[in-house]
């Protein structure tokens, strides 16, 4: 199995610890990056993933996000290569990262992008039959799709 994670699941850990749905989602991480780590999943990458962690401020954290990153499996063509179907995928509403993630995904057969964005994720519902991945946050996925 292929997984594609955006940039939110690796910030995900260093967010305000004080909100129960940030401790899930930092604990579902830490699941998946060992499940990735052991090799029981594949990991899909892109050069926007790095691009956006790479914005993080401060420099630390920039660093911190970097490190998360496992070696990929696959690598997505460079995003600006996948443009007419990032401009589609705006055009469903989604938003440009959103997009540039969900298209770089796509072009390796991800089977699911992993995501903390519950918005991003409904959007993703709602156009499932034009998704050419499966739209997931980690807890659905841990849950109902490895049964972890």
């Amino acid at each position: 199995m292929l997984v594609y994670l955006d940039s939110c699941c690796f910030s995900r850990p260093f967010t305000d610890m004080g909100i129960a749905r940030n401790q899930r989602d930092a604990s579902d991480f830490r699941v998946v990056m060992a499940l990735l780590h052991t090799g029981r999943v594949r990991f899909a990458c892109s050069n926007y993933l790095y691009e956006e962690l790479s914005d993080a401020k401060p420099a630390a954290l920039k660093r911190k996000l970097l490190a998360l990153v496992p070696s990929p499996d696959v690598m997505a063509p460079q995003h600006s290569r996948l443009i007419d179907r990032v401009e589609r995928l705006t055009q469903c509403g989604f938003d440009y990262g959103d997009a540039a993630h969900l298209a770089c995904a796509e072009s390796v057969e991800a089977d699911f992008l992993l995501t903390t964005d519950d918005d991003f994720i409904e959007l993703a519902r709602q156009h499932a039959t034009l998704l050419k991945a499966k739209v997931w946050s980690m807890h659905s996925w841990l849950g109902e799709v490895l049964d972890v």
